[in-house]
C-alpha cells in the first residue's frame, strides 16, 4: 500500500507536471495565437478603420487638391487676362504719354507764342501809351501855342496899359502869361472837342487825359516860377508912352527926319520888347513842356 501511494503521489506529480505541460502547451499553441489572433485582427480593423479615415482623407485630400489645382488654374488664366491686359494698358499706356509729350511740347510751343504774343502786346500797349502820351503832351502844347496868339490876348496886350489909364483898368489878361497859357490849355485839352496839333479829334480815354492832365497841373504848380511872367509892364509903358509921341512935322527937314526916325524906333523898341519876351515865355513854356515829357514816359 505504501509503495501504491508512493507511485500514486509519483503519479500525481507526474500527471501535475503533465498537467502544467499541457496547459503550458496549450497556452502556448492555443491560448496565445488565439490571442495573437484577436489583437491582430483587432489592429488589422483598426488599421482597416485607419485605412478608410485615410482613404477618405485621401480623397477630400484629393478632392481638394483638384480644387485647388482648378483654384489655381482659374488664377493662372486670371493672371494671364490681368498680364495681357496690363500689357495692353501699359501700351496705351505708352500711347497716351506719346500723346501728352507731344501736347506738352505743342502745349510749351504755345506757351511760348503765347509768351512772345504778350511781350509783343506788352510792348506794342507800351507803345501805345507812350504815343498817347506824346498826343496828350503835343495837344497841350499847340494849345499853349495858340491860345496867347487869340485875338483877345492881342487886344487885351493892346489895351492893358497906357500912362492916361486908370489904376482900376490895369487888370492882367488871361492866358497871355507862360502860367495862365499852360492852365487853360490844361483846361482845354479836356474838353470833350478838344483837337490835337492837326485840328482833328484828340481821341484819347478820357481816364487818361483825366490823369495826364492832373500831373500837367501838378507840375504846373510845382514850377510856377518857371512860368512867371517876363513882361515888365513899367518898361513897356514907358516904351509905348515914347512911341506914341507924334513925330514933329516942323522946323528943318533935318529935325523932321530927326523926330520920324525917333518915333519909328520907338515903335519898332515896343515890337522888339514884346517879342523877345514872347520868347522868353515861350521859352519857359516849352522848358515845361519838356518836363511834362519826362514825367509822362
Amino acid at each position: 500500500m505504501k509503495k501504491f501511494d508512493m507511485y500514486l503521489q509519483r503519479l500525481t506529480s507526474i500527471s501535475q507536471i503533465a498537467l502544467v505541460l499541457i496547459a503550458a502547451f496549450t497556452i502556448f499553441y492555443s491560448v496565445i495565437p488565439l490571442y495573437q489572433k484577436e489583437l491582430a485582427s483587432e489592429q488589422l480593423a483598426r488599421i482597416q478603420i485607419e485605412q478608410l479615415r485615410a482613404e477618405d482623407r485621401l480623397a477630400f485630400l484629393n478632392a481638394s487638391y483638384d480644387s485647388k489645382l482648378q483654384e489655381i488654374e482659374k488664377a493662372r488664366n486670371e493672371i494671364g487676362a490681368l498680364v495681357k491686359q496690363s500689357k495692353e494698358e501699359r501700351d496705351n499706356l505708352d500711347k497716351l504719354n506719346l500723346e501728352i509729350q507731344g501736347k506738352d511740347a505743342l502745349l510749351a510751343k504755345t506757351n511760348k507764342s503765347l509768351a512772345s504774343t504778350k511781350r509783343e502786346m506788352e510792348a506794342a500797349n507800351i507803345k501805345l501809351v507812350l504815343s498817347q502820351k506824346l498826343k496828350f503832351v503835343q495837344a497841350l502844347e499847340w494849345y499853349t501855342l495858340v491860345e496867347p496868339l487869340d485875338d483877345k490876348c492881342d487886344m487885351a496886350m493892346a489895351q492893358w496899359t497906357r500912362p492916361s489909364d486908370a489904376l482900376a483898368s490895369k487888370t492882367k489878361p488871361v492866358g497871355c502869361d507862360p502860367y495862365q497859357a499852360v492852365k487853360l490849355a490844361i483846361h482845354n485839352i479836356q474838353q470833350p472837342g478838344a483837337k490835337d496839333y492837326s485840328g482833328d479829334d484828340l481821341l484819347l480815354t478820357s481816364e487818361n487825359v483825366r490823369n495826364w492832365s492832373r500831373a500837367a497841373a501838378e507840375l504846373m504848380e510845382k514850377n510856377k516860377p518857371l512860368l512867371v511872367d517876363q513882361m515888365d509892364y513899367s518898361h513897356r509903358d514907358e516904351l509905348i508912352r515914347k512911341a506914341d509921341v507924334e513925330p514933329s512935322r516942323t522946323g528943318s527937314k533935318e529935325d523932321i527926319e530927326k523926330s520920324f526916325k525917333e518915333s519909328v524906333e520907338a515903335s519898332m523898341a515896343v515890337l522888339h520888347y514884346e517879342n523877345d519876351i514872347q520868347e522868353r515865355n515861350q521859352a519857359a513854356i516849352q522848358s515845361y513842356i519838356k518836363l511834362l515829357r519826362e514825367i509822362l514816359k
